[in-house]
């Protein structure tokens, strides 16, 4: 009966020693898994490429969508910095040409921002082709504001005395009709520095953020962090908005 007793007690140790063991096999496997994003609901994000105009032969004149750059199209991922003691690489070359900059700029923040939102749980993809039924559609312009502080296009090459530009991301709810992100306004002065005054559209979520015009890679990363932080918010206060 002593034996019996003393048997009993050795089998619990030895099951309660594999419990704990097995514990730690399925919490250290637990930790390698990527967190679980609570804001990242089961909505479909779609990212417009940022609208940009830069210095053209005739003047001003936009980056067309999904185009290629003189010389080809150029992965900004595998960019070299034009700084070697920089600590981030540069998006663009002192040497590019302002379209080409601007190419790059697009692309690179378009693939960094599809990046972000991926590694935080969202079914993210670029837009192209017509326009989807539901989710929410990211939309940006880079802009800058001229001597009277009104907010006008910005174009890249044009030689502006700001030392930055503002870009606005706004996030449409596809659900519902189709708005502008904004309007050319009636009055406007002519000025080669800058592009047309604008009227942003303040019945969309809107934000805004300073980008530098000489920006690096982690500029461009931090400022794609705090647009899926944003985002994540808007999705959490509004969950029956853009429900999918």
């Amino acid at each position: 009966m002593g034996r019996g007793s003393g048997g009993n007690a050795g089998l619990l140790r030895f099951a309660a020693i594999a419990l704990l063991l097995g514990s730690g096999c399925c919490l250290s496997v637990a930790q390698g898994l990527p967190p679980s994003n609570p804001d990242a609901i089961a909505v479909p994000v779609y990212v417009q490429e940022l609208e940009l105009s830069v210095v053209g032969p005739n003047g001003p004149e936009r980056v067309n969508p999904h185009g290629a750059v003189a010389g080809g199209r150029t992965s900004a991922l595998n960019s070299q910095s034009a700084n070697p003691a920089a600590q981030s690489p540069v998006i663009f070359l002192d040497s590019d040409v302002p379209g080409v900059r601007a190419r790059k700029l697009i692309d690179f923040f378009m693939q960094t921002l599809l990046q972000t939102l991926q590694k935080n749980g969202y079914a993210a993809k670029a837009a192209q082709g017509s326009r989807p039924d539901d989710g929410v559609m990211l939309s940006g312009i880079i802009t800058e504001v001229d001597p009277m502080s009104r907010v006008r296009k910005a174009i890249l090459g044009s030689g502006s005395p700001n030392p930055k530009f503002s870009l606005y991301v706004a996030s449409f709810n596809l659900a519902r009709p189709d708005q502008p992100l904004y309007q050319i306004a009636p009055v406007q002065d002519q000025d080669p520095q800058f592009g047309p005054v604008i009227a942003l559209n303040n019945y969309i979520p809107m934000t805004k953020y300073e980008l530098a015009k000489d920006p690096t890679e982690d500029d461009i990363r931090k400022i794609c962090g705090d647009i899926a932080v944003n985002l994540g918010r808007l999705l959490k206060a509004n969950p029956s908005a853009f429900r999918h």
